[in-house]
């Protein structure tokens, strides 16, 4: 522990010094300071807290755990783990743990996310459909995965229930942000908050949502290209995931 405290002064010393020449350097500067020097000093003054952060907390010497005055046997635990495991499921699995529109917690607490499954967002047109049937499903069948689409599960319950469900079992989302269907928008929301990996395909010619034109998205103007396009992007995801079939 000692040679780790010492370690870290050594460093906190020699960001300090390096800090303290960049600040000298845009004193220099007046107004007209160069971006890369204040990236730099933010770099520097990062770090320092990070090693500051660090000291103080390995510094305390935390006191041994009090044993317990009962025992605890192992359902016990498990259950114990269990009820940690399904409240902070959100992070971890991408699953949805309090409803966002009761505020309360999602009744439908079996979903298993399906690593083969991706979820297609997207209007419902005609052709919008012919998109989805000869460019979507062709290039996710060529990749060994299926789709989930909300009008091809009927279930008699709430639509919103549906589609959240059909995003928690999915690993993957591709939406259709043509024409900037409402619909479609919130559901990317969705995809996005339970930590999905969302493809985003649009028609040429249409326009993007100020709000989305920082993220990647895929432009396509006709089935066929499309359908490679898809198949390169999910290519790179499941190669890295050891997936690739």
């Amino acid at each position: 522990m000692s040679d780790e405290i010492e370690s870290l002064r050594r460093q906190l010393e020699i960001h300090r010094k390096n800090l303290l020449f960049l600040e000298e350097q845009r004193a220099k500067y007046g107004l007209d300071v160069p971006l890369r020097l204040l990236n730099q000093i933010d770099d520097e003054t990062l770090r320092i807290v990070e090693l500051e952060d660090k000291l103080a907390r390995i510094a305390v010497e935390e006191p041994p755990l009090p044993k317990p005055s009962v025992k605890i046997d192992e359902n016990t635990i498990a259950r114990a783990i269990q009820l940690v495991l399904r409240q902070e499921r959100l992070s971890y699995k991408g699953l949805m743990y309090k409803c966002f529109k009761t505020g309360k917690e999602c009744v439908f607490d079996d979903i298993e996310e399906d690593d083969k499954s991706v979820f297609v967002g997207m209007p419902f047109r005609p052709e919008y459909e012919n998109v989805y049937k000869y460019a979507i499903v062709p290039a996710l069948d060529k990749l060994g995965l299926k789709s989930w689409k909300a009008d091809e599960e009927p279930r008699a319950i709430d639509i919103m229930c549906k589609v959240c469900q059909g995003i928690q079992k999915s690993r993957y989302a591709i939406t259709n942000i043509s024409e900037w269907n409402p619909n479609v928008l919130f559901e990317l929301g969705l995809i996005y908050g339970l930590g999905k990996t969302a493809f985003i395909i649009k028609a040429r010619e249409e326009g993007v949502p100020v709000d989305l034109r920082g993220i990647e998205y895929i432009e396509y103007d006709d089935f066929g290209q499309l359908e490679s396009t898809l198949i390169k992007y999910f290519q790179v995801y499941l190669s890295r995931e050891g997936e690739l079939v």
